[in-house]
């Protein structure tokens, strides 16, 4: 067959090459979006794989591998199966864009690699076997098997990349430390939670700005990595205080934060089902959770949310200053709370300033909560009340947690709290929705992730709950909104009124067709999409 053969199965691997990177901005994506954490990747490949396409092109190439004596009819029918693939393949929008950085290059990179030793390995196979029919049958069997399924290039070219990734990594964290030694007198605050963790950030943040010079992690920035590229990228010497978000999704990660940071404040928010696809169990959580409390040096304060009941039976050790709402034995703690479609007011009881009567715009009890997270450590740097006071009244919504948005006259107004999903802060907002004098109000929500195996159980016990403040439930996912519609028929809810949905975009169509003048709205999680419905 000589060189017009091997001129075919060069153009035959070079499209093979194009088709790959046709794919790679979505798969790198998703790879970004799980951390680059190839067994989660992997998971979600397994939950999306397009199946139909997949057999198509997988059996489609076998046939064509029946042809590898025909070059030109092998090649034409390689070219169409691949662009086939391409062009059926399902489009989907981009909630969080997919962000081409240096790690993202280098994959990249890798994977330009191992496309050219896929394309020198068909070459060699060429030259040495181009007689032997079974060798080229099986050469294209396993490149066929390999288009099918994708993912393995991906997968191949992170492990690759990982020990290089690793001491680049290294190298951020000891910068990261050593611009921490060299500013001895900054003050680190740590903040971890299964929820509550971010809104206490911002609102600690701006109540400590009244006295201090304030630099907290921006967003979601709470990972290992995330807090590094703050320190490296955002503190300066003028800072006088650095507040610090820590999450988790398995053990250990708080420690490692902690190692980098040393907090000598720290604050623990709450301990519930999170993440147990990760952490297996709620006492996998809490030991976690608790390892911001042990990372304190013998002259810390770990501040603890008593109205946790996980945090408050477990024993700790050191200074510790107990917060809640409505138990004066405690060291700070809410009280007389009020609660209208404008606003909240409540007194912060301490032991060091009394009673200080707040007013707030947010909304629900969990915000009251959140804010005497913050003025129990305010108190402790020493903010006056009068600034405490100040700054609590205007506290600004965190964005997408609880925030509200009003309409204009007679328009629909929407309660966002798409991004602080959880069984207790949903229950919360569901209040706020059911408190709210409205014609109309309307539940737009996919139920909750990453809950392991209480997944079901915690989204058929919010459909439960939803019955009785909600007029509409809007349900986001086919598949996924299965225990919440369940939950809701069983609190007796009509029917009629449960609309189910593919994705977001359809639950907004939806929202205009019923709403009415005066509706509320209450966007309960919004699915990232590594965990949207292919």
């Amino acid at each position: 067959m000589g060189k017009e053969f091997i001129a075919g199965i060069n153009i035959a691997l070079f499209v093979y090459a194009v088709y790959i990177f046709s794919l790679s901005r979505k798969y790198l994506h998703m790879l970004q979006l799980n951390s680059y954490m190839n067994k989660r990747f992997w998971k979600w490949y397994r939950q999306n794989i397009d199946g139909e396409i997949q057999i198509a092109v997988l059996a489609g190439l076998l046939i064509v591998s029946l042809f590898v004596d025909k070059p030109a009819v092998f090649v034409a029918g390689w070219c169409l199966l691949f662009l086939f693939a391409v062009f059926t393949r399902k489009k989907t929008s981009e909630k969080k864009k997919f962000v081409v950085t240096a790690r993202v290059r280098r994959l990249y990179i890798t994977l330009c690699v191992l496309m050219i030793l896929i394309i020198a390995l068909g070459n060699i196979i060429a030259l040495r076997f181009s007689e032997n029919y079974l060798v080229l049958f099986a050469y294209c069997f396993i490149i066929a098997m390999l288009a099918g399924f994708k993912i393995p290039f991906f997968i191949l070219a992170n492990i690759i990349n990982l020990p290089v990734e690793k001491s680049i990594n290294n190298w951020y964290v000891n910068d990261a430390k050593r611009i921490l030694d060299s500013n001895k007198n900054l003050i680190k605050i740590g903040i971890t939670g299964s929820y509550g963790k971010t809104s206490v950030k911002y609102f600690l943040t701006r109540i400590l700005s009244e006295k201090y010079n304030v630099l907290m992690t921006p967003e979601s920035y709470n990972t290992l990595m995330g807090v590094v590229r703050t320190i490296r990228e955002h503190l300066k010497p003028s800072h006088q205080v650095f507040v610090a978000e820590m999450g988790a999704k398995q053990k250990g990660d708080i420690k490692q934060i902690c190692d980098v940071v040393h907090p000598q404040y720290s604050i623990l928010t709450a301990v519930g089902p999170c993440h147990l696809d990760t952490f297996k169990s709620i006492k996998n959580v809490e030991n976690t959770k608790f390892e911001i409390i042990e990372a304190l040096p013998e002259n810390g304060v770990g501040f603890l949310n008593y109205d946790n009941e996980i945090i408050r039976r477990r024993k700790v050790k050191g200074n510790i200053v107990t917060y809640g709402i409505d138990d004066s034995s405690l060291d700070c703690y809410a009280s007389d709370i009020k609660i209208t479609n404008k606003g909240t007011s409540f007194a912060l009881n301490s032991k060091r300033y009394g009673s200080l009567a707040l007013n707030t715009k947010l909304l629900g009890r969990h915000n009251v909560l959140n804010i005497t997270a913050a003025c129990a450590v305010a108190i402790e740097l020493g903010v006056a009340p009068e600034s405490i006071r100040y700054a609590v009244s205007q506290l600004a919504s965190v964005p997408h947690r609880m925030e509200l948005k009003p309409a204009p006259q007679g328009g629909i107004t929407i309660i966002d709290d798409a991004f602080n999903s959880n069984p207790e802060g949903a229950r919360e907002a569901l209040n706020v929705l059911g408190n709210f004098d409205s014609p109309m109000r309307i539940l737009i929500t996919p139920g909750m992730v990453e809950l392991g195996e209480k997944e079901y159980e915690c989204n058929f016990e919010l459909g439960k709950y939803a019955a009785y403040n909600c007029d509409y439930a809007v349900l986001v996912g086919i598949r996924r909104s299965v225990p919440l519609k369940e939950g809701l028929m069983a609190s007796g809810f009509n029917e009629n009124n449960i609309i189910v949905v593919k994705n977001l975009k359809e639950a907004l169509e939806k929202m205009k067709q019923i709403a009415i003048p005066d509706s509320v709205v209450l966007f309960e999680n919004d699915l990232p999409d590594n965990y949207e419905e292919q």
